[in-house]
């Protein structure tokens, strides 16, 4: 089962493993449908929503693609767990970004 009700309530969650899209929930938050977490990503709680999945060390997720989708960084290192800011796509750690500069590239 990939979903599961919140005891005392009648909020329903996606389950650790999986997570729902904010626009197929209703006025409480209750997925229409779990979907499988993507390849690359974490959905590590229950009440994943596609706005919070974050990715897997090694990998940067794609901001700009209307789906949830989570693709390998060509530096590894540099894509951090759970710091899937775009800059990572050119293997930029986002985990110091305010105060590292970029040297000539």
């Amino acid at each position: 089962q990939n979903a599961r009700v919140l005891e005392g309530t009648r909020q329903c969650l996606c389950v650790n493993g999986y997570f729902a899209k904010t626009s197929e929930t209703d006025d409480l938050g209750n997925p229409e449908t779990c979907y499988d977490c993507p390849p690359g990503a974490l959905c590590s709680e229950d009440g994943n929503v596609d706005v919070n999945v974050t990715n897997k060390q090694g990998f940067w997720r794609d901001i700009w693609d209307s789906n949830v989708r989570f693709v390998k960084c060509p530096v590894p290192a540099a894509c951090s767990e759970g710091g899937y800011d775009i800059r990572n796509r050119n293997g930029v750690s986002n985990s110091n970004s305010s105060s590292s500069s970029s040297s000539g590239d």
